[in-house]
């Protein structure tokens, strides 16, 4: 990977071994339940800084933003659905909590642009913590990667000023009219 040494496979499963042995005491399942569990009662620096993996010689093998990625991606949906599982409805809500408090990553590839573009009416950035970035994600999967722009909810409104014009340019990704509120 020429231009991402950082994000090389090997370090990555370097890094995965670490965290599989952060986690594995007495077991993964149990040791992933504890830090989620400690992580819900201190906050999400304890689970960033568990899940971060510091390099020997030059950038973390599981950096800041790496370690959001594992969190809103894996551990916290699995835990989510564990208690969920186990009729824990309140250990549910907080770890969906949890997740929400977790800052966003730079903005990369897929959501670069939808980052750079999506503002309030103040000119702040949408894509504020992790869990805007997977909507965006999301937004970029159904809108972005298949010709969707202009089409897309978030898009501008039409040019025209005659009702039924601006009603017509508005179209979803299959050509139907998209529901005017």
């Amino acid at each position: 990977m020429p231009g991402r040494p950082a994000a090389h496979p090997a370090r990555r499963i370097a890094a995965l071994a670490v965290l599989l042995d952060r986690l594995a005491r007495p077991d993964l399942t149990a040791g992933a339940r504890a830090l989620v569990e400690r992580a819900v009662r201190e906050g999400a620096r304890v689970l960033l800084a568990s899940l971060t993996v510091a390099g020997e010689n030059g950038p973390a093998l599981c950096g800041r933003a790496r370690a959001v990625e594992v969190a809103v991606n894996a551990l916290l949906p699995w835990a989510t659905a564990l208690f969920e599982r186990e009729g824990n409805r309140p250990a549910a809500e907080a770890t969906a909590r949890l997740a929400a408090a977790l800052p966003a990553g730079e903005p990369y590839g897929a959501i670069a642009h939808l980052a750079r573009n999506l503002r309030d009416g103040r000119g702040r950035a949408l894509l504020r913590s992790a869990l805007d970035q997977q909507g965006g994600l999301a937004l970029a999967q159904a809108w972005c990667t298949r010709g969707g722009c202009g089409r897309c909810p978030l898009s501008p409104p039409p040019r025209s000023l005659d009702p039924q014009l601006a009603a017509d340019e508005l179209t979803d990704l299959q050509g139907g009219p998209l529901p005017l509120q």
